[in-house]
């Protein structure tokens, strides 16, 4: 027979365990929904500049090019010069922008060659709030 204290003893573990697993999946979303910016960029220098940044959470400021919804599960949002964010299921979060407009975008640096700059996750970022951006 179970004790009252066998039982809580359990449900503490169950707990833990549950929350240990939540966060360890939930790290790069936790990354991009707080804290600063390892580094902000322009579109045009970010491929350029941004190759020492990959796994960091950086902005990148530029004309959207094109929002791609087509899939629900890879929403991506293209700025000029080469910068590709990928929102994952976040549409609302991608159709926000229209090509033609400017965006501020947050994301972890997953590539940045050949002059192309993959951000993945992203999501947007307050067009309001701090900005200064590396230049070449």
């Amino acid at each position: 027979m179970h004790s009252d204290t066998d039982r809580h003893r359990s449900f503490r573990s169950s707990a833990l365990a549950a929350t240990l697993l939540a966060l360890a999946t939930a790290c790069e979303g936790w990354t991009l929904d707080y804290g600063e910016p390892a580094a902000q960029f322009e579109a045009r220098d970010a491929a350029a500049l941004a190759a020492e940044y990959v796994g960091e959470k950086v902005t990148v400021r530029g004309e959207v090019a094109a929002v791609d919804t087509s899939d629900p599960d890879t929403c991506v949002v293209t700025l000029a010069h080469g910068v590709t964010a990928r929102f994952g299921r976040t549409s609302p979060m991608a159709t926000q922008w229209a090509a033609g407009d400017t965006a501020y975008i947050d994301g972890i640096v997953r590539s940045a060659t050949d002059g192309a700059l993959v951000l993945d996750p992203a999501m947007g970022r307050d067009p309001n709030g701090p900005f200064k951006p590396q230049r070449r």
